[in-house]
């Protein structure tokens, strides 16, 4: 019995075979875990401490890129804003009983080259945004998961 509970420990522990453990993003204000075979690069520079509030993760083909902003409280992500000359944008705002906000935003390359999805949420002043830029709805529905998992690990730090 010790030895299956031994066994059972260390397969939560050690990840299936061929799938590398998640890092680690620590920008101004937040941490996030993002996958092995993407590539982190800090975006928007905090205005209230070292360190970024927005970081955009890469996969090794270029074809998907995950994004996150998250300030110290509030604030704009003018390293997304969307070209309206080449792109169309679509929002749905949604409001839950608590008081927070959340907004959907669907940003569409005119030339169907790319679309960029972002999820919104402000609670108490304090702001998010997590993203993902893909070809096109396939490769959305594809890495859909792994994006939920990137969002879900979003850590915030307080002053």
């Amino acid at each position: 019995m010790r030895r299956l509970l031994i066994i059972a420990a260390l397969l939560l522990v050690i990840p299936a075979s061929g799938q590398k453990a998640w890092k680690t993003f620590t920008g101004a204000w937040f941490a996030i875990d993002y996958p092995p075979e993407f590539k982190a690069r800090a975006s928007q520079a905090s205005k209230t401490g070292k360190g970024a509030e927005s970081a955009f993760f890469r996969s090794r083909d270029g074809n998907v890129e995950f994004y996150v902003f998250s300030p110290q409280w509030s604030g704009e992500a003018r390293d997304i804003r969307p070209d309206t000359a080449r792109e169309t944008v679509t929002v749905k705002e949604q409001k839950s009983l608590d008081g927070a906000v959340g907004r959907l935003v669907t940003i569409l390359a005119k030339d169907r080259s790319y679309m960029r999805v972002y999820v919104e949420n402000e609670e108490h002043g304090t702001k998010t945004i997590t993203g993902m830029k893909c070809r096109d709805n396939n490769e959305y529905r594809k890495f859909k998961p792994v994006f939920e998992r990137f969002r879900k690990t979003l850590r915030q730090f307080a002053d």
